[in-house]
Formats: structure tokens, sequence, C-alpha cells
């Protein structure tokens, strides 16, 4: 099951993962996500999906990647 306070918790840890980053380091986080948000804008757009359906797969694909989620059973852990 999701805790939503685990949830938190590892955002912001993840949040501060990133503030430490060295300053090259953040640009090169910042080109790849810019790359892979046109990526994923190209491939919503060939097969014909809205904005909305865009930003909620990749916010839900980013959410379960960056918060190391599975799916054990039919149960998110």
């Amino acid at each position: 099951m999701i805790d939503l306070k685990d949830m938190i918790q590892r955002q912001q840890n993840g949040a501060m993962l990133i503030e430490d980053l060295q300053p090259d380091e953040k640009e090169i986080l910042q080109h790849y996500c810019s790359l892979s948000a046109q990526g994923l804008l190209d491939m919503g757009k060939q097969r014909g999906a809205t904005i909305n359906e865009i930003i909620i797969n990749a916010m839900r694909n980013g959410i379960a990647l960056g918060l190391q989620l599975m799916i054990e059973n039919r149960e998110v852990k």
C-alpha cells in the first residue's frame, strides 16, 4: 500500500540530492530532462494523446521511478 508520508519523505530526499549536485551536473540533468520532455511530447503527439494525458503519464512514471515503487501481488509498494 502506498504510504503518503513515505512518499513525501522520499520526494524531499530526492530534492536534497538534486540540490547537492555540482553546477555542471545540474546543467546536464536539466538538459536530459529537456530532451526527455520533448521526446514525451513527440511520442504523445504521434499517439494522438492530449497534453493533459502526456503530463499525467509522465508524472505518474516519474513518481514511480523516483520513489522506486513496485507492484507485488497487484499492490503498489
